[in-house]
């Protein structure tokens, strides 16, 4: 009997406890519409309180969650090992890239001009006072 009360205050301290009053309320009414002969335990009410609250989603033991990560690890590391092998091979088509860019930059004459504006252009000769000789008369 001294275990059951503790549980039982356990419990109501729990329910007490949670700061989100709508949850709290939640609890409370769980917790009044269990019979009397068989009330809410504190664990039972802790994983209500965790379920809906959104925070656990299914009741698992330790054990059942270490196996169901053992269990997908073979499928993960498959997968860790593409993506590295994925990775690797983008970074190395990329570095051949670079370097035939750079290769083929230094190959190329760089142009001397560029006559994408206003301004004068290379070949424009100036008469003796510095100013522009017309391209079209020549005056």
């Amino acid at each position: 009997q001294p275990l059951a009360d503790s549980d039982t205050i356990l419990r109501d301290r729990f329910v007490d406890g949670v700061k989100d009053e709508g949850l709290r309320r939640q609890l409370r009414r769980e917790v009044r519409l269990a019979p009397a002969a068989n009330p809410k335990t504190f664990r039972e009410v802790k994983e209500e309180a965790l379920h809906l609250s959104g925070e656990w989603g299914t009741t698992t033991s330790p054990a059942q969650a270490l196996q169901a990560s053992v269990e997908s690890a073979p499928h993960l590391i498959d997968k860790f090992d593409k993506f590295q092998k994925d990775t690797v091979r983008a970074l190395e088509s990329l570095s051949q890239r670079m370097e035939r860019l750079t290769i083929h930059s230094n190959r190329q004459p760089q142009p001397q001009f560029r006559n994408s504006g206003p301004g004068p252009r290379p070949t424009d000769k100036f008469d003796a006072m510095g100013r522009p000789i017309c391209r079209i008369c020549h005056v």
